[in-house]
């Protein structure tokens, strides 16, 4: 199904763009507001080209749905990742030491459905969610740690989002997953 395989693939570069970004983020590189509106321009623009595919495609509405929440999911990712560069952007700091563990979690987070997209559709429903769970107590830990620093606990709670973001892609992909096979 060509129509399922280019949304897949532009799910995957969502995931793929989030997890660089908040790459960049624990590398200390600044994100502007002008480059997270043109991504988002970008993904925008993708949003509308997925879905006159799904209503060209002669393709049931309920697949339709699937793959409809599915890249919503994703973008979802990217969503909260870019919203984790604008709190550090506009708090004009860089990232506060404490909040290097969260960063590296959500990049692992962004991480997680891109390891699932190389086993798909043959995707074993075990662990998959262990890496997100561990990456949700470091962010809640750390929030709790640094309550009193506003960026910190900005940057916490932006990472969180990424992390459930990230969940939602995972059961999104599975439920896929199960359909496809």
């Amino acid at each position: 199904m060509a129509i399922a395989e280019d949304i897949y693939e532009r799910c995957k570069r969502c995931l793929r763009d989030a997890a660089a970004l908040t790459k960049s983020l624990q590398d200390g590189k600044a994100v502007t507001p002008a480059d997270v509106s043109a991504r988002r321009a970008a993904a925008d623009i993708a949003a509308d080209t997925v879905f006159c595919l799904l209503r060209q495609a002669f393709i049931t509405p309920i697949d339709r749905e699937d793959l409809w929440a599915l890249r919503d999911s994703c973008e979802a990712v990217l969503r909260a990742a870019e919203d984790t560069a604008l709190v550090l952007y506009c708090a004009g700091r860089g990232v506060p030491p404490c909040c290097a563990p969260v960063l590296e979690q959500a990049a692992r987070a962004c991480a997680v459905p891109l390891k699932l997209w190389e086993r798909f559709p043959h995707i074993a429903s075990g662990n998959a969610l262990s890496p997100l769970r561990e990456a949700e107590r470091v962010c809640y830990e750390t929030k709790r740690a640094v309550f009193a620093d506003a960026t910190a606990r900005r940057v916490c709670e932006a990472a969180v989002k990424t992390v459930a973001a990230c969940e939602r892609a995972v059961g999104q992909l599975q439920y896929r997953a199960l359909k496809n096979t």
